[in-house]
């Protein structure tokens, strides 16, 4: 069985089927991408990190209708200890290698990096084979660690 794991805009996109203007498109790729995965019987994992995100423009109201239509579909992961030495490992790695100063030099902020850091290590922790993301940062912050791809073209 292959898992795989998701950023937050993928949720944004096919569970809140919202997005910019210029993103329209990615609503109804992301739905074709949800309807490959459960026809292959690939799971999903969401970093609680991610629900975090997610839930954060969201009406409270509305927030417990949203959980339920997420835990429908995908297994909901906490960051929890193994997480947290997986990130701790990586932070000291990127910073070593530099490429935490790259990516801050790039306009990305620490509390940013931090975010993307417990994705990735929560998607290793429970041995993902990749992560779907449209972030450029998350895809430079796991490198060397955990694919991170694009939804792909689905016709």
């Amino acid at each position: 069985m292959e898992l795989v794991g998701f950023d937050t805009h993928i949720l944004i996109w096919g569970v809140q089927k919202t997005s910019r203007q210029t993103q329209q498109y990615m609503i109804p790729k992301t739905e074709r991408f949800f309807k490959h995965l459960d026809d292959n019987q690939i799971k999903v994992i969401i970093p609680s990190v991610v629900l975090s995100e997610f839930l954060m423009p969201i009406p409270a109201k509305e927030m417990g209708s949203y959980l339920h239509k997420i835990e429908e579909k995908f297994m909901v992961i906490p960051y929890d200890a193994m997480a947290a030495i997986e990130f701790a490992k990586i932070w000291q790695s990127k910073q070593d290698d530099e490429t935490i100063q790259t990516l801050r030099h790039d306009g990305l902020s620490k509390h940013h990096l931090k975010v993307d850091g417990m994705i990735v290590a929560t998607a290793i922790t429970q041995k993902a084979s990749c992560i779907y993301s449209h972030d450029i940062g998350l895809k430079k912050f796991a490198s060397d660690y955990i694919e991170v791809k694009e939804i792909p073209f689905l016709p």
